[in-house]
């Protein structure tokens, strides 16, 4: 199967005995204050569209119409389509890349702002068939000389028609039997907008959208998207479908000012849907990447921020991202305190390993923001021991992260948590993980996790500063004479 660009070129004989043809321009009315309508066209070219007989007389050409109907997906997908008539006649060659042809009205067709595109067929067979660009065209007298962007030289006899961007007019097909392994099919062709063409054939960028969600310590998830119609695989990375687009990228002089809102649906499958119940317990980053259709690898990173808001109007969401990373540096600064500023388990500052503390868990019971948990893990600890800490149940879309505002203490292998928020998809029975918090004592540092070097804090700090309080003045009223 022949390809232009990336896409198929149609390439089987169809009975143009009785064809029909229906020709429709896409024109909008636009109308202004209370003056007549005007009209615009929101796409370059006319558009056809074809209802024909196709004949497959071989078991092999059955099957090759089969895996190129396949390919396309339906409608989904589009493909070069060579338009029925020849559209010229070629009279010969001066030189590779162009020819000249019996003129047909072609220069006052063609213009720089409309594509125009060539199927170029030698009969023979000698040379393959290949696609081309008109890049110019000028006339004199009864002739026209065509410049073509592939550097191949046609010669009289050859069969030159125009290329056209079609997809499929519907989703079935309706083919009678003739006889063994010969099929007639009644097809129907629609020629797209050009604009469709740029986009699938690499000449437009295909924007993707890569979701974490995770917290410090914590394996997140990751969810890829495109709004293309089909998934798209580039750098070994699948991106599903899904009607997602963002706005243009707001930058400012203020580093904190590089804004992009992202505009979806809402579904449960989604990372954003855990705003439905509320603010969610995990933070929500995103990364928009650019890629030209049909490369498989060199994606590039347009945007990389956070989720500050998530406002939901019925079935849309519309998030809204920060970034600093395009900002100037941001000079970190160093805070004193008599507490540790170090967040738990992150391994640069903290350094705790996290799976030397977690503990397997089942759910007991639950009601509204207290939950028992049990595990074998569970021995006797004192009251408020998991305080601070998380909480992670169950997995995938169900996965629910809740922190720890305090606990009761294990008991006999169960503890009752007090946590952040209400559980919404855990029920008795569903597992998890269970860590420990930090009240980000030095105490806590030594005795519960033995990192007092990598305490940040600075426990004899004094609470006033001798040097600007001023002193107390202690004295009473005056003998009076």
């Amino acid at each position: 199967m022949a390809t232009y660009l990336t896409r198929p070129v149609w390439d089987f004989e169809i009975d143009w005995d009785k064809p029909t043809l229906s020709p429709a321009y896409d024109a909008k009315p636009l109308r202004y204050g209370f003056g007549a309508p005007l009209y615009a066209p929101t796409q370059y070219q006319i558009a056809r569209g074809w209802s024909a007989k196709l004949q497959l007389h071989s078991a092999a050409q059955i099957a090759a119409y089969e895996a190129f109907s396949d390919a396309l997906k339906g409608r989904f997908k589009g493909f070069w389509f060579p338009e029925p008539r020849v559209a010229m006649t070629v009279l010969g060659s001066a030189a590779p890349g162009e020819f000249t042809v019996r003129e047909c009205g072609l220069s006052t067709q063609w213009s720089a702002g409309s594509p125009y595109l060539l199927w170029i067929v030698d009969p023979s067979g000698v040379v393959p068939a290949q696609g081309a660009t008109i890049l110019g065209v000028s006339a004199a007298g009864d002739e026209e000389t065509v410049i073509i962007s592939a550097a191949i030289s046609p010669q009289p006899g050859w069969m030159i028609r125009r290329l056209l961007y079609a997809r499929k007019g519907s989703d079935s097909e309706r083919w009678r039997c003739v006889a063994e392994h010969r099929e007639e099919r009644e097809i129907a062709i629609v020629e797209r907008p050009q604009e469709y063409a740029a986009l699938e054939t690499g000449e437009e960028p295909v924007y993707l959208y890569r979701f974490e969600s995770d917290i410090v310590g914590e394996a997140g998830t990751v969810s890829r998207y495109t709004s293309l119609v089909s998934s798209y695989t580039v750098d070994g990375e699948t991106y599903a479908p899904l009607p997602i687009n963002h706005r243009a990228i707001v930058q400012s002089d203020d580093p904190q000012e590089e804004r992009l809102t992202i505009e979806t649906v809402l579904k449960e499958s989604t990372p954003w849907y855990a705003y439905v119940r509320g603010e969610p317990e995990r933070p929500l980053r995103v990364q928009v990447l650019k890629v030209q259709y049909g490369a498989s690898t060199g994606a590039e990173v347009l945007f990389t921020g956070e989720c500050q808001a998530s406002p939901i109007d019925g079935q849309k969401v519309s998030m809204e991202f920060t970034s600093w990373l395009d900002g100037a540096v941001r000079v970190p600064t160093m805070l004193y305190s008599s507490v540790c500023p170090n967040e738990l388990y992150e391994p640069t500052t903290c350094g705790v390993d996290p799976a030397a503390h977690e503990l397997a868990v089942t759910v007991v019971s639950t009601s509204d923001l207290t939950i028992t948990v049990s595990g074998a893990g569970l021995i006797a600890q004192p009251a408020g021991y998991f305080a601070h800490g998380r909480l992670v149940l169950g997995t995938g879309v169900n996965q629910e992260v809740r922190g720890i505002n305090g606990d009761t203490g294990v008991t006999a292998g169960a503890v009752l948590l007090n946590i952040s928020m209400p559980t919404q998809t855990s029920v008795i029975g569903t597992t998890g993980i269970l860590r420990p918090g930090c009240n980000r004592k030095g105490v806590t540092c030594l005795g519960k996790f033995g990192n007092k070097p990598r305490f940040g804090g600075f426990e004899n700090l004094p609470i006033k500063n001798a040097v600007v309080t001023p002193a107390g003045v202690q004295g009473g009223p005056g003998k009076g004479k």
